[in-house]
């Protein structure tokens, strides 16, 4: 009978510890032509993240931000900050993108180019969670997107390249 729950146990948990077999996760295809796609966008030819926060003692976190390769930053109706963003202010967001490191990201589900960070546990009730969505698109325009969500008692779990290009972001919509 323990059996059983065991397993489902260690099915869950132990990707939050790192135990993913990444390596036996077959590649992704493209929807459009069913053609395996590599680890990783080849070129970051357009991106945009999107930000979005929930929790706190209201349920209804902070508010969130739309920020784009163009410089097109939209924000929710609890904080509008709708404008556009100079180009050579969009560098340093920009300038991580490019260097991220996605290698390490787990695809969710196998067949799409979609990746996610496992959220750590968190014990904190009434915390804002906050939850960024990469998209990059690649060079054949294929979309990869990279999700994370996190609360301060969880946010060093994040990977420190997605953590700082959420920062860079969130400056510019301040």
């Amino acid at each position: 009978m323990r059996k059983p729950a065991l397993a489902a146990w260690l099915l869950c948990c132990l990707p939050l510890f790192g135990f993913a077999a990444q390596d036996a996760v077959p590649p992704a295809t493209s929807p459009a032509d069913n053609v395996a796609l590599p680890k990783v966008p080849d070129q970051r030819v357009n991106w945009s993240v999107d930000v979005h926060t929930s929790g706190g003692l209201t349920g209804q976190g902070i508010g969130g931000f739309t920020l784009t390769a163009e410089g097109r930053l939209t924000c929710d109706s609890r904080k509008p900050c709708d404008r556009q963003i100079p180009q050579p202010a969009l560098q340093s967001v920009s300038g991580l993108i490019d260097s991220i490191n996605l290698e390490s990201w787990i695809r969710k589900p196998v067949t799409d180019p979609l990746f996610q960070i496992p959220p750590a546990p968190s014990f904190c009730a009434d915390c804002i969670v906050t939850s960024m969505t990469l998209r990059i698109r690649d060079s054949k325009l294929t979309e990869w997107t990279y999700q994370a969500s996190w609360d301060p008692t969880t946010q060093s779990a994040l990977p420190p390249d997605f953590k700082r290009i959420f920062d860079a972001a969130a400056a510019l919509a301040k």
